[in-house]
C-alpha cells in the first residue's frame, strides 16, 4: 500500500509539473581568463529561474549576495525572492533569474558559482521590465581587472531572445553598458532605457 501511495504521489508530481529546483531557461556564453594561455576563452554558463518552493534556491541567493557585499540591488532581489517564497509577491509578475557556471543539478545551486542575479517584472500593458541586475562586483563591466567578462551581457542577450521589448531604469554607471547592448535612452531624467527587437522584412 505504501508503495502505491508513493507511486501515485510521484505520478501526480510529474503530471502537475511540480518543480523543486531552479528552472533551466537557457545556455549562454561568457569569457573567462585562462592563466595558462594568458587569454580570455569562451565558457558555457546557464541562466536559471528561481523556484520559490525551493529553500536551496533562496539560500544560494542569500549566500551569493552576502559574499558580494550586500549591495542595495542584490538585497532588493533577495527581498523579492523571500516575498515570493512566502507568497507575498506574485510569481506571475516577478521572476528571479540567476546566471551560474553550473551546467546541471539545478535542484541544488552552488552559491559560489553564481555570477549574477536579476529580477524581471511584467506590469500590465508595459514591456517586460528588467527591474534589477546585480553582477558579482569582481566581474562588473567597469572593473578592468575582472577575470570573467560578459556576465551582464549574457543575461541581457537571453532576455532579448525571449521578449520583443525590454525596459529598465539604469544607474549612472551602467548607461554606457546598456547603450552598447542596443538600448535607447527614452527618459533622460529617470535614466529609462527601451530595447525593441528589430524585425527584418525580406522581399521575395
Amino acid at each position: 500500500m505504501a508503495k502505491n501511495i508513493f507511486r501515485n504521489f510521484k505520478k501526480n508530481m510529474i503530471s502537475n509539473n511540480i518543480s523543486f529546483g531552479a528552472k533551466f531557461l537557457s545556455s549562454s556564453t561568457i569569457q573567462k581568463y585562462d592563466r595558462a594561455k594568458n587569454i580570455f576563452v569562451d565558457k558555457g554558463v546557464s541562466l536559471v529561474q528561481f523556484e520559490p518552493q525551493n529553500r536551496s534556491d533562496k539560500l544560494a541567493i542569500k549566500i551569493a549576495n552576502n559574499k558580494w557585499g550586500r549591495y542595495f540591488i542584490g538585497q532588493s532581489i533577495y527581498l523579492c525572492a523571500d516575498m515570493l517564497s512566502k507568497k507575498e509577491a506574485s510569481k506571475e509578475v516577478n521572476k528571479i533569474l540567476m546566471l551560474t557556471e553550473q551546467t546541471d543539478n539545478f535542484k541544488k545551486l552552488d552559491a559560489t558559482k553564481i555570477l549574477a542575479l536579476a529580477q524581471t517584472q511584467q506590469n500590465k500593458n508595459l514591456p517586460m521590465e528588467l527591474k534589477w541586475l546585480q553582477v558579482d562586483p569582481k566581474f562588473q563591466y567597469l572593473n578592468d581587472g575582472r577575470t570573467i567578462k560578459h556576465v551582464g551581457k549574457a543575461i541581457v542577450d537571453t532576455l532579448k531572445n525571449i521578449y520583443d521589448e525590454l525596459i529598465l531604469d539604469s544607474s549612472p554607471n551602467s548607461k554606457r553598458f546598456y547603450i552598447k547592448q542596443g538600448f535607447e535612452l527614452v527618459d533622460d531624467i529617470n535614466a529609462r532605457f527601451l530595447w525593441k527587437k528589430v524585425t527584418i522584412c525580406r522581399v521575395v
